[in-house]
């Protein structure tokens, strides 16, 4: 996502913010990029199970900071799984 001119730091704030009130089981990333786009701000999320992720999505959904979101950035947010890795164990 990429925040509004001037917007950037409310937004990392935000961000951060939101994720410690997120009930989930895994490891979250915030990164900003060195060069590019300016104000730019990449989330990530490592889950163990898309069932997690469909229950982080619905936590998202569901939560009052939407809108408040939706005033620091500038364009849509862009969702995407990178990959899924399944191991058979038996």
């Amino acid at each position: 996502m990429v925040a509004k001119p001037g917007k950037l730091p409310a937004l990392l704030e935000l961000v951060q913010k939101w994720g410690e009130e997120l009930d989930f089981q895994g490891a979250g990333v915030l990164s900003v990029p060195l060069g590019g786009q300016s104000g730019a701000v990449r989330t990530s999320i490592l889950l163990e199970r898309l069932q997690a992720s469909e229950d982080l999505r619905a936590q998202i959904a569901a939560s009052a900071r939407g809108p408040e979101l939706l005033e620091l950035i500038d364009g849509p947010v862009m969702r995407g799984v990178a990959r899924i890795t399944y191991v058979y164990q038996p």
